[in-house]
């Protein structure tokens, strides 16, 4: 029987950098924001006659590498050794390096879909290993924020009846995350973190406050985006239209690339999205949902 599933995604309402590891990790405190069903999986048993092995079809975006779908399959085996083989196909909309999460969104929608049929069940150690943004989707919490290397769940409230109209724009550059995270390595070497945890901690509540209030913010606190725009001063740019355009709130998707910014009305997105298009650095516009 074919399943048809939805993937999310995911903005980072604020994302500090509060520390940094032996094992070169980052330890960050985030608010994370879902954008529920961003892309769409289909899902099908295959046959049982002469299959060995699952079939993936990326339609959209292709992906270099190892797609983290595949992860998620061979850990689900190891577990279960008598998982059946599946013909997956994955609709991308949103390309890879963009700091939305849509490949964390993918995991976290094919997790989901093996626990809830019951053909495993996964810890939470397990789906971290999938990725840091992979938890908080796997959860499905509008709201959220995260610290530690995204293990730590802290509960946000004041955002239930949150729904702005939110545009993404995909710059003509992708971001890798670990060479971001290199990158403010160097950038914050002298100066250290800008913000430590328990700081980062009062922030988000703070926006959260504001947000659920429906006040102007204006640019929302994150470490990389002085770090890219360093390299990318376009990034001016992009918060000067979303803020002409009467923009409550605006920022970077996680590490980059992408940019976002949030509306009350859909008005003035679609204002802001002429004025995006007419920017020579903007590849790609989406909109990620708005109000019901």
């Amino acid at each position: 029987m074919l399943s048809e599933i939805y993937s999310p995604a995911k903005i980072n309402l604020t994302l500090r950098i509060t520390g940094s590891m032996q094992d070169g990790y980052h330890s960050i405190g985030s608010l994370y924001f879902l954008i529920p069903a961003v892309e769409k999986l289909t899902l099908n048993i295959a046959g049982t006659d002469n299959v060995s092995n699952d079939v993936l079809r990326v339609h959209g975006f292709s992906i270099k590498g190892k797609n983290i779908l595949e992860k998620v399959l061979e850990r689900a085996r190891i577990k279960n050794p008598t998982l059946p083989f599946f013909e997956i196909d994955l609709w991308k909309k949103v390309p890879p390096g963009t700091g939305i999460g849509s490949g964390s969104g993918n995991a976290a929608a094919l997790a989901r879909f093996l626990s809830d049929e019951g053909f495993v069940e996964f810890s939470e150690e397990e789906i971290l290993s999938f990725g840091a943004d992979v938890p908080f989707l796997f959860g499905g919490e509008k709201a959220g924020y995260r610290s530690g290397v995204g293990n730590i769940s802290n509960l946000i409230q004041g955002l239930d009846n949150f729904r702005p109209c939110v545009l993404a724009v995909i710059p003509l550059w992708t971001q890798d995350t670990a060479e971001a995270y290199r990158m403010a390595d160097v950038f914050y070497r002298s100066s250290g973190w800008p913000i430590n945890d328990e700081d980062a901690w009062e922030e988000a509540l703070r926006v959260t406050n504001a947000l659920s209030k429906k006040d102007k913010i204006g640019f929302l606190p994150n470490d990389f985006f002085e770090v890219v725009g360093s390299r990318h001063p376009e990034y001016r740019d992009f918060a000067q239209i979303a803020d002409s355009s009467g923009s409550f709130a605006w920022g970077l998707c996680g590490s980059g690339s992408s940019f976002f910014c949030m509306f009350h009305e859909e008005t003035g997105m679609m204002a802001a999205s002429a004025l995006f298009k007419r920017h020579e650095a903007v590849k790609h516009i989406f909109d990620l949902g708005g109000k019901e």
